[in-house]
C-alpha cells in the first residue's frame, strides 16, 4: 500500500526532524547524492549517470524521425563543419561533366541551367524562376533553414554516354563503338558530389531552490531528469524532421500544384489518393532508392496475408484519417504480427507502409487561398499542407561530435555560494548537445505534400 502526504505536512515533519524530534537521526537539509557531505560524514556515492541513461531510454521510446537517420561523427579538433562526398555512376543523368568525347573525338555538350530539377535554356530564365520561387512562403522558409535551392549550370550529355535514359533511340546512338585504329574517342568522366553540414550547439536548463525538499527523493530525481531528457530528444527529433523536410531532393505535390503555395488551388481536392502513392513509389524505384523492409509473408497463426517489399512513410493523425478512407488501405492487422512490424506502423497502401506519429509537422495556412472549401483544413484563409516523408535507407544522416555523446547532462546542487547565487540556495539541471544533419543521397529522400480533411 502506498501512502501520500502533502507538501505542507512534509515541510512540518522536516522541521521537527531537523530539531531532533522523533526516533530518527537529525536531518540537515542536504540532498543525498547532491554533491554535498551529510552530517554523519558519509560522502556522495550516487551514480547520476544512472539517471541520465534511464531518462534517455524512457524519453526515446515514442520518437520516430531519428530512427530513420544514419549516424555520422565529426572528429574533434577538425572544426564544426562535417564534409562527405560521393562519386556518381557514369550512366547517370546527374553525372554531367566536360570530359565527354563522341565516337569522332568531338566534345559533347549542350549547356543548360537547372533550378529545382527543371532545365532552362539560359541563365536569365533560370534566375527568373528562382526569383519567383524565392518570393513564395516555401522559398522564404528554405532560405531561413539554409536549404535554399540554387541555379546550377550543367552540360547535358557530356561524359555519361546516354546517362539514365531508357529510350532505345538514345542508347543505340550513344553506344561506345570503336573503329579500327581508334584514337581519342568515347571519353567519359566521373562526377564527385560534396555535401556538408555545420554542427550547432543546443541546450536548456531548469532551476530549483533548496527549499524544494522533493528533490531529495529518488523518484523525483528520475522524474525531473526524464522530463529534461524528453525535451532534449524531442528537440533533436524535431531537428531531424526539419532536416528531412528541407533537404529532400524529390518533392511530389498532390493535385495540380507544383509548389507548396499552390496546394489546393481553385479549391481542388488535394487529399491523398491511391494513384498519388503509386507515382511516388515509381519515382523512388527509378531513383534506385532502397526499400526499408523485406517482403512480409504473414503469420500462419492469425490468418494474415503477405504484402510486397515496401518503403516507409511517416505521417501524422490528420493524414491517417484520410488514408483509412482509401479503398486500397490495408490496416496493419491484416498483414503482419508484432515481430515484423515497425514501431507505430498502422497500415499500408500499394508498396508504402505508414508510420504514424503525433509529432508530424504541417505547413499551417501555407497552401493556396480558400474560396469555397470542400472540407479540407485551412488556417487564415489558406489551406494547410501536410508533408509525408519517405526516409529511404541511406538517404539521410545525423552528425554528432566524437566523444561528446548524444546528450550531455549537468547538475549543480544548492550549497556553494557564487556571485549569481550569493546564498548558495539554488540548484539546476541542464543538458546540451551538438547537432547537424544532411542528405547523403537527396534523390532518394522524398517528401509528398497533401491536404487533409477537417
Amino acid at each position: 500500500m502506498k501512502h501520500f502526504i502533502s507538501i505542507s505536512t512534509a515541510t512540518a515533519l522536516d522541521a521537527l526532524s531537523s530539531t531532533g524530534a522523533g526516533p530518527g537521526n537529525s536531518f540537515d537539509g542536504h540532498v543525498y547524492g547532491g554533491g554535498t557531505i551529510a552530517t554523519g560524514g558519509s560522502h556522495d556515492n550516487i551514480r547520476t549517470d544512472y539517471y541520465d541513461r534511464a531518462a534517455i531510454k524512457v524519453a526515446r521510446a515514442e520518437l520516430i524521425y531519428s530512427k530513420f537517420a544514419d549516424a555520422k561523427t565529426q572528429k574533434r579538433n577538425f572544426g564544426k563543419t562535417f564534409r562527405i562526398s560521393r562519386f556518381l555512376h557514369i550512366l547517370d543523368d546527374a553525372n554531367v561533366n566536360n570530359q565527354g568525347l563522341d565516337g569522332d573525338g568531338n566534345v559533347i555538350g549542350n549547356t543548360s541551367f537547372l533550378f529545382r530539377n527543371v532545365a532552362y535554356p539560359d541563365q536569365a530564365s533560370a534566375d527568373a524562376a528562382k526569383a519567383a520561387y524565392d518570393s513564395t512562403q516555401e522559398g522564404q522558409d528554405a532560405i531561413a533553414n539554409n536549404v535554399e535551392p540554387l541555379v546550377m549550370q550543367v552540360t547535358n550529355g557530356g561524359g555519361n554516354l546516354y546517362g539514365s535514359s531508357r529510350n532505345v533511340g538514345d542508347v543505340v546512338t550513344a553506344l561506345p563503338l570503336l573503329s579500327e585504329g581508334a584514337d581519342r574517342v568515347n571519353r567519359v568522366g566521373v562526377t564527385r558530389e560534396n555535401f556538408s553540414a555545420t554542427l550547432v550547439r543546443q541546450g536548456n536548463y531548469e532551476e530549483y531552490t533548496d527549499e524544494v525538499e522533493l528533490f531529495s527523493d529518488h523518484d523525483m530525481q528520475m522524474e525531473y531528469r526524464t522530463k529534461l531528457a524528453r525535451l532534449a530528444l524531442e528537440v533533436r527529433d524535431d531537428n531531424v524532421q526539419l532536416g528531412l523536410l528541407g533537404s529532400a531532393g524529390v518533392r511530389f505535390y498532390n493535385g495540380t500544384a507544383t509548389t507548396l503555395s499552390e496546394m489546393g488551388q481553385n479549391d481542388e481536392d488535394a487529399r491523398p489518393t491511391y494513384d498519388f502513392f503509386r507515382k511516388i513509389v515509381k519515382r523512388l524505384k527509378i531513383n534506385l532508392a532502397i526499400r526499408n523492409d523485406s517482403m512480409l509473408t504473414g503469420s500462419k497463426n492469425i490468418g494474415t496475408t503477405p504484402i510486397n517489399r515496401a518503403y516507409y512513410a511517416i505521417v501524422g493523425p490528420d493524414v491517417v484519417y484520410d488514408l483509412e478512407g482509401i479503398d486500397e488501405w490495408r490496416p496493419v492487422h491484416q498483414y503482419g504480427y508484432a515481430s515484423n512490424l515497425a514501431d507505430n506502423e498502422i497500415g499500408s497502401i500499394h508498396e508504402t507502409r505508414f508510420i504514424e506519429t503525433t509529432r508530424a509537422m504541417k505547413y499551417a495556412g501555407q497552401g493556396a487561398a480558400v474560396t469555397a472549401n470542400i472540407g479540407q483544413q485551412e488556417t487564415n484563409g489558406h489551406y494547410d499542407v501536410f508533408p509525408i516523408v519517405y526516409p529511404t535507407k541511406g538517404s539521410f544522416a545525423v552528425v554528432s561530435l566524437a566523444g561528446a555523446g548524444e546528450i550531455k547532462f549537468k547538475a549543480k546542487a544548492p550549497g556553494k555560494p557564487t556571485s549569481e547565487d550569493p546564498y548558495g540556495v539554488k540548484g539546476l539541471f541542464s543538458y546540451n548537445t551538438w547537432f547537424a544533419s544532411l542528405a547523403l543521397q537527396p534523390e532518394k529522400l522524398l517528401v509528398g505534400y497533401v491536404c487533409a480533411s477537417e
